[in-house]
């Protein structure tokens, strides 16, 4: 789709669409889901679309932690999850984190809520 319409800016999104379908086959096949949502990342960090890219890092983390690397899902979420913490109100002409109000989104939650358990879990 993206080839036919030369449109770009949600290509990280539907590599992360791409690796999400792979995963909920009916034979999941994570080793060829994890390449997609690396993909996601790279596109939406060159893009600079941190919302994409936190909801590719999160598709990422989870099939760490499904996979039991902890620390691949804490190494991949932390940098995002971090701007979105570190980013001013008034950062990006005045809205809010992102486009998407990145600190509301579902997926900043998530991520949030992985890290809190990833911390939580790592606590002796």
């Amino acid at each position: 789709m993206v080839g036919q319409t030369g449109e770009r800016w949600y290509e990280a999104e539907l590599h992360r669409i791409r690796g999400e379908l792979l995963l909920s086959a009916a034979r999941p096949e994570p080793a060829r889901a994890e390449p997609e949502f690396r993909r996601a990342l790279d596109l939406a960090d060159a893009q600079g679309a941190r919302l994409w890219g936190l909801r590719a890092a999160v598709s990422l983390a989870e099939l760490y932690l499904d996979h039991g690397d902890a620390a691949a899902a804490r190494d991949v979420l932390e940098p995002l999850h971090a701007w979105f913490e570190a980013t001013p109100a008034a950062a990006e002409g005045g809205q809010r984190r992102d486009y998407h109000q990145g600190e509301d989104s579902v997926e900043y939650r998530r991520a949030a809520r992985i890290l809190k358990e990833l911390t939580a879990t790592a606590r002796p």
